[in-house]
């Protein structure tokens, strides 16, 4: 059955009622960062977040299968993270123990639309971010209906699956005239002079300070200059 949002009811719910641990990450300067493999989400639109990965232990907060949302930078970025992370003082943790992934995805899409009320002069801070609401699908009892954004999320998951082994299928078939290409192990194999397989130049000296600022690479800046 097709689920469309149109015709559904909507309800408005706190931030604080959907999600019962609400923090802010803590602040951990750049200079700070030992190199390793956790990821560092920041307030980054992009890649989850992710910021860089660090090995820090101490004096950080850790957290993992929750919602992150940028309240400063690119303000209202949400996303899931289902890994353990580090989290910066530029997110803060939206978790509800109860909600499974595709609940948390659903409302990811919605809670991103807060950043359209702030910008990188205002940022969402500790005390708005409790005030904060969003809309979500309601039951007959005018609770979260998490079962439909359960089965709403799984349906678009499987219209985009079906559309991917389409394309898939779509270049198997365009690729059934080509000659299978044998292994590079089972070729025989030759010596050639580079000279004879390419016309060889020598390059001309430009010093840098002959060099004039232009479009043309000459593998240090770009030059005006040949």
């Amino acid at each position: 059955m097709e689920m469309d949002l149109k015709n559904i009811c909507w309800g408005e719910f706190n931030l604080n009622e959907i999600f019962p641990n609400i923090q802010r990450g803590k602040r951990l300067k750049r200079g700070d960062h030992a190199a390793g493999n956790k990821p560092y989400v920041s307030s980054s639109s992009l890649n989850n977040g992710i910021d860089g990965f660090v090995s820090n232990a101490e004096r950080i907060r850790e957290f993992r299968k929750c919602l992150t949302i940028a309240n400063s930078g690119s303000v209202g970025a949400t996303f899931f993270q289902p890994f353990s992370f580090v989290a910066s003082d530029h997110v803060t943790k939206l978790e509800n123990k109860e909600l499974s992934k595709n609940i948390y995805i659903f409302i990811s899409n919605i809670a991103k639309r807060l950043g359209e009320k702030y910008s990188f002069n205002r940022e969402i801070n500790d005390k708005r971010i409790q005030r904060e609401k969003i809309l979500l699908p309601i039951n007959p009892q005018g609770e979260p209906d998490y079962a439909f954004m359960e089965q709403f999320m799984r349906q678009k998951e499987q219209e985009k699956l079906e559309k991917f082994q389409n394309y898939i299928a779509k270049r198997i078939e365009q690729t059934k005239g080509f000659k299978e290409v044998e292994p590079l192990n089972q070729k025989e194999w030759g010596e050639f002079f580079v000279e004879d397989i390419f016309k060889i130049k020598a390059g001309k000296r430009l010093t840098k300070a002959d060099m004039k600022k232009g479009s043309i690479w000459n593998g240090y800046l770009f030059s005006d200059s040949f």
